[in-house]
């Protein structure tokens, strides 16, 4: 009995390992809660923590190969950012960084829904979150600005829609200025690439 009940006492005290990790989580913040994925991805935040799941899981589809993919993902965030979808301006602010990373690549797509697609979201998202847009609108300019001149007309006009929604027309030259640098650099780093390249 005597040395059962020692056994039950050696089992509950917590091992120098134990006491260790249990610091080491209410050091990185983690307390009772657990820790998330952003306690250990050098790229994450907690803004990322924070985002809508939704939101979130849309984003992603943005990086998928299949077209249809884009498209329903970009039609998704489009009622997301509707006021009709429910969120408030600081829910959807939170996905500018991720939706930042995505402009680019989709605002190059070969498919000219995919194109339309982003360009309409995008004028619905600007449109709730127009200040916040402010410290990101540098990388976001110059895809831009090359789908206000699209081959396509549909495309044209949604980026040009989106374009009206943020700018009013006296504060163009100055959003011009304030982007030249990055304007510049990325009609340079475009020049350099080849077919091959800007396909991958």
């Amino acid at each position: 009995m005597g040395r059962d009940k020692d056994k039950g006492l050696r089992k509950a005290k917590p091992s120098a390992s134990s006491a260790s990790a249990a610091a080491m989580v209410a050091a990185m913040g983690g307390g009772g809660t657990g820790l998330t994925f952003a306690a250990f991805d050098p790229n994450a935040s907690a803004v990322d923590a924070d985002l809508d799941a939704d939101i979130a899981l849309a984003l992603k589809k943005l990086g998928k190969k299949d077209p249809t993919t884009k498209i329903k993902a970009l039609a998704e965030l489009a009622a997301y950012f509707d006021e009709s979808g429910g969120r408030t301006e600081e829910e959807i602010a939170l996905a500018l960084p991720q939706w930042q990373l995505s402009f680019d690549t989709v605002a190059m797509d070969p498919d000219r829904r995919v194109r339309e697609g982003l360009f309409t979201a995008h004028t619905i998202l600007a449109s709730r979150v127009k200040k916040q847009m402010t410290k990101h609108l540098k990388p976001l300019m110059l895809p831009w600005l090359c789908g206000r001149f699209d081959p396509e007309p549909s495309v044209r006009v949604a980026a040009n829609n989106a374009f009206s929604t943020v700018f009013l027309p006296h504060k163009v030259p100055e959003a011009f200025v304030f982007c030249r640098v990055d304007i510049l650099r990325g009609v340079q780093d475009n020049v350099a690439q080849t077919v091959q390249t800007l396909c991958d």
